[in-house]
């Protein structure tokens, strides 16, 4: 991933710290969903068809390694820390050969190109001035005939904090098998990148959201708040940057518990210019 700010939960030393004492595992909502897995699995396995494939993931995410050592594919995963990337086998079904690569996203050698590039929520751990050239950098990393699969957050309706309280009434209506906050994390991303972008996570929560809350919620939520500042282009923004150095193939729309924001899975293919 890019390097983050050093003063916030996105800084490696954290994330290794919380990783390493097994005490983070990646939120209910935010892991891809079973539609969303079919779609990954059948690109996976096309892909897989190909003598001599290779497929890049950005991050570590346990889902997609499985579905590439299933098909017979030696995932390159690449993420700032080993700790993080060897912790997710926890969650892993599949055993085989991986590669990992510690690397700056933006950074990620150009020498080898990669048939399928994947990114399940990954790009929410970048900057918005980061956002356009790490799409460029995909399309680069990309063989002619490839394709990026990338599950983003992105914003195709303003957000308010009245969002925020439908769906805590939502929850407390019908009880789903998840935190309150895993349940609402994608909207308060989304809801920090329309309105508090200057503020961390935390400081939305602190400042607005614990008003509509209960003494018990609070205490429930508050030991998972991060000083992270993740951010969701609109859907507007991601796709006129998206269409500067690929053509979009597929749209699916990810649903599901706690998916009260606008999260897409987009299949991408690389304009071949953008490798020039």
């Amino acid at each position: 991933m890019p390097n983050p700010d050093p003063m916030s939960d996105q800084n490696p030393a954290i994330h290794e710290k919380q990783y390493a004492s097994n005490k983070w595992k990646p939120p209910v909502s935010i892991r891809p969903t079973r539609e969303l897995l079919e779609v990954y699995d059948r690109w996976i396995a096309r892909t897989a068809e190909r003598r001599g494939a290779r497929m890049l993931i950005l991050g570590s995410t346990p889902e997609l390694r499985d579905l590439a050592l299933a098909h017979g594919l030696v995932p390159v995963s690449c993420d700032h820390s080993p700790v993080i990337w060897e912790s997710m086998k926890a969650l892993m079904t599949q055993r085989g050969p991986e590669e990992f690569l510690q690397v700056n996203w933006l950074e990620i050698p150009e020498a080898h190109p990669y048939d399928l590039v994947a990114g399940d929520g990954s790009l929410v751990m970048l900057r918005p001035d980061q956002i356009e050239p790490m799409l460029l950098k995909i399309a680069k990393l990309l063989a002619p005939t490839g394709a990026a699969l990338l599950k983003v957050g992105v914003r195709s309706r303003p957000f308010a904090p009245k969002d925020f309280t439908d769906a805590v009434a939502e929850y407390r209506r019908t009880r789903p098998p998840m935190s309150l906050h895993e349940y609402v994390l994608i909207l308060v991303t989304e809801l920090r990148s329309d309105r508090y972008v200057d503020w961390t996570l935390r400081e939305l929560w602190e400042r607005v959201l614990f008003a509509h809350l209960t003494p018990e919620e609070i205490a429930e939520v508050r030991p998972c708040l991060l000083d992270a500042r993740f951010y969701t282009p609109t859907k507007a923004d991601f796709e006129r940057m998206a269409a500067g150095c690929f053509t979009v193939e597929q749209v699916v729309e990810a649903k599901g518990p706690g998916q009260w924001g606008t999260t897409h899975l987009y299949v991408l293919r690389p304009v071949i210019a953008a490798g020039g």
